[in-house]
């Protein structure tokens, strides 16, 4: 079931900081909400406080369909089925790719030490079924030709890939993107685009996307925050917040709406759309 995520009265203090301040906004399900705002203003520490990296103030409240996550460990809100694609890569460089994506499995998996350790049938079964669903992730996402490579040896962008299967594999009801296309060339932005709205067409997952390419941001999210300094300065479609003079001052400076056309032109995620 396609679920959503709220937040009421999200603040962070860190230090003599305010990481967040009174956020509240709700994620609807089985949309592409992003997160965006000028570096420093609170979108990654968002994410740490959804997973249980860091603690809010009491009066917070981060509920995932009726699930409260504030007061989770990391491991049992991955449990509950949050899935995060960190800005930097994080794999066990030496491992496979399908080996990486196989444990992303791992919320899901039930046999117990004792099975594994004599590799039982139950074991034997129950990996044939992860392996077969991981084997349908590597295909959806394209890596047939990268399956059995150390992901140390891959390109940046086909890590980054292997990211995001091994958060599918997950089978996720709230995914986690940040910064999804960071360092990335055009034709790998197009990848991952297309294969965000396939998440969303075909696997029905909810989605915050947090990456500072508007032209990706704008095309592919339903819904868009900004936040500034840790407070929420702007909530709606796209077009209402590119065209908010307070997203134009404190994102970009400036007194001009966002163009975010290419030469006049649809961006080629609009393209994908059609």
């Amino acid at each position: 079931m396609t679920i959503g995520l709220t937040t009421r009265d999200l603040t962070l203090h860190l230090g003599g900081v305010t990481a967040l301040n009174e956020v509240s906004l709700s994620v609807q399900p089985g949309t592409v909400h992003a997160l965006i705002g000028p570096n420093g203003a609170g979108k990654t520490s968002f994410f740490n406080c959804i997973s249980g990296f860091y603690r809010p103030t009491p009066e917070s409240s981060v509920t995932l369909g009726d699930d409260e996550l504030l007061r989770l460990r990391p491991d049992q809100v991955a449990q509950l089925g949050v899935a995060r694609v960190f800005q930097n890569v994080e794999l066990f460089g030496r491992a496979t790719t399908l080996q990486n994506m196989m444990m992303g499995r791992h919320r899901l998996m039930r046999s117990n030490l004792f099975s594994d350790a004599l590799w039982l049938g139950r074991t034997r079964r129950e990996e044939n079924v992860h392996r077969e669903r991981v084997e349908e992730l590597i295909e959806f996402l394209e890596m047939e030709d990268v399956r059995d490579t150390a992901t140390h040896d891959l390109p940046y962008g086909m890590q980054k890939r292997v990211e995001l299967g091994r958060a599918l594999a997950m089978e996720p009801r709230l995914l986690l993107l940040d910064e999804p296309v960071a360092g990335m060339n055009t034709e790998e932005k197009e990848d991952v685009a297309r294969f965000v709205l396939d998440i969303k067409r075909l696997l029905k997952v909810t989605m915050i996307l947090i990456d500072h390419d508007m032209h990706f941001v704008m095309d592919l999210a339903d819904q868009v925050s900004v936040l500034e300094f840790g407070t929420l300065i702007a909530d709606g479609s796209a077009d209402q917040v590119q065209g908010d003079p307070r997203v134009i001052e404190a994102y970009l400076g400036g007194s001009e709406g966002l163009d975010l056309s290419i030469d006049g032109q649809d961006s080629w995620v609009g393209a994908l759309r059609r």
